[in-house]
Parts: C-alpha cells; sequence; structure tokens
C-alpha cells in the first residue's frame, strides 16, 4: 500500500481498509529486467513493504518544481499473516510531511521464526499509530 508522492498537488483523506495480506515465507525480491538475456537471482529474505507514504523530489514521474503535503492517511482493519513486513513513513523536509495518519485494528500473526529481524519502521514525520 504505497502513496509516492513527488508534485505540487496536495494528497488528502486516502483509506485503506478491511485488507488481508498473506506473505509466503519465499517471496522473490521485485528485478526490473535491465538487459536482454539478464538472467534473475533471488538473493533470498524478501518481505514486500506494508505500509509506504514517501514525498519524494527525485521520482522520475515527478513534474512539478514543487512538493507539497500528504494528509489524513488511514489504514483501518489490515491483517498480516507471515513474515512481518516493514513500513515506512517519509516526509520531504520540514515543510512537506506526511500529517495526520492513523491505523486501527491492524494485527500480524507474523511468527519471530518468520521474520527475519522482527518488526521495522522508519519515520521522519509523523508515525503510524
Amino acid at each position: 500500500m504505497s502513496i509516492l508522492h513527488g508534485d505540487g498537488a496536495p494528497v488528502r483523506d486516502i483509506l485503506y481498509e478491511d485488507i488481508r495480506l498473506n506473505i509466503d515465507p519465499h517471496t522473490p525480491s521485485p528485478v526490473f529486467q535491465t538487459s536482454r538475456g539478464e538472467v534473475y537471482e533471488d538473493a533470498g529474505g524478501f518481505v514486500p513493504m506494508l505500509f509506504e507514504a514517501i514525498i519524494n523530489k527525485d521520482m522520475l514521474w515527478a513534474q512539478d518544481a514543487l512538493a507539497s503535503d500528504v494528509e489524513g492517511v488511514t489504514y483501518r482493519n489490515v491483517s498480516v499473516t507471515g513474515p512481518e513486513p516493514t513500513s515506512l513513513v517519509k516526509g520531504l523536509d520540514a515543510e512537506h510531511r506526511i500529517r495526520g495518519s492513523s491505523s486501527r485494528t491492524c494485527a500480524s500473526t507474523a511468527s519471530p521464526s518468520a521474520t527475519p529481524s522482527g518488526p521495522r519502521s522508519s519515520s521522519n514525520s509523523m508515525p503510524i499509530r
């Protein structure tokens, strides 16, 4: 569940609701083929991101010179089975942040043995609660 924002229009009032995520113990990492004949080699240990909200001006598709905020993201009734995924909430700077994010009834049934390094999250703005 990703919000990747790099333009000047504000992004507001996003709701992710009633989501069940089943992650296999072995999930191949995503790789973009860059040349003909390139062979896929899976390093193993990949767990997909659960929540991701990022404001970034380095994205390939960002067209505006200005950046804006992301506000009012709600994750409600989300459950995860399998290895524990990471979450990342990252604003661009002190003026362009992720504001007012919340989570309600989010549960994980990941076992410690299925989780390489335990639950992980990172944020330079308001954390998901």
